[in-house]
C-alpha cells in the first residue's frame, strides 16, 4: 500500500462527511485530499493541524471540516510516516 492509498484509508475511516466510501461513495471519494495530504507527509515527514485545516479550507471551503476528530486525524496520518 503506498502512502497515498494508506492516507485515504485513514481519511475514510474518518468519514468526516458521512458519505460512507465504498457503500454509499466510491471507495475513492476522499483521493484528492488524501494525494494532497500524502505529498506534505513525504516532503515534511508529518503534516500540522494548520496544513490538515489547509487542505479542507481548499477543497470544502471548510477549515474544520473534520471537526473534532482533527488532531487524532492529524496524529493517526502523522503515524504513517
Amino acid at each position: 500500500m503506498g502512502r497515498s492509498d494508506a492516507v485515504l484509508q485513514v481519511l475514510s475511516e474518518y468519514d468526516p462527511f458521512g458519505l460512507e466510501p465504498g457503500r454509499v461513495a466510491p471507495e475513492d471519494e476522499y483521493r484528492l485530499e488524501a494525494d494532497e495530504i500524502a505529498t506534505i507527509l513525504r516532503s515534511s515527514r508529518r503534516i500540522t493541524v494548520e496544513e490538515f485545516r489547509a487542505v479542507g479550507l481548499e477543497w470544502f471551503s471548510d477549515p474544520d471540516w473534520f471537526g473534532v476528530d482533527t488532531e487524532d486525524a492529524v496524529a493517526a496520518l502523522n503515524a504513517l510516516v
